[in-house]
């Protein structure tokens, strides 16, 4: 089983709820980000991050799914990014889940 974590700028919301219907991942959460950039020289994508008192909304999602389903959703958001090569892409990554209840 895989933890799956998904940070995407408020304007791609509906596009993580088609992802997550098209590859059947039925359950999901979501939570709101407001995004701080405190040093003006990190280089970051264009619209990712806010400057130090103006955050930028964001949306963080997450699911615990299976290997499969994990990769599965992991390249579908890369193909997307690559497609739509997007100012601020979707940001995704997984982690093992060791054990859960």
């Amino acid at each position: 089983m895989k933890l799956v974590v998904i940070m995407s700028v408020e304007q791609y919301a509906e596009v993580l709820e088609r992802l997550y219907a098209e590859h059947r991942i039925p359950v999901f959460s979501e939570t709101e980000v407001q995004g701080y950039r405190l040093d003006e020289n990190v280089r970051t994508p264009l619209n990712w991050f806010g400057r130090a008192h103006t955050p930028i909304y964001s949306k963080l999602t997450f699911a615990f799914v299976d290997d499969d389903k994990a990769a599965e959703l992991i390249d579908a958001i890369d193909a997307y990014n690559r497609e739509h090569d997007p100012e601020s892409p979707i940001r995704a990554f997984q982690m093992p889940v060791e054990r859960s209840v």
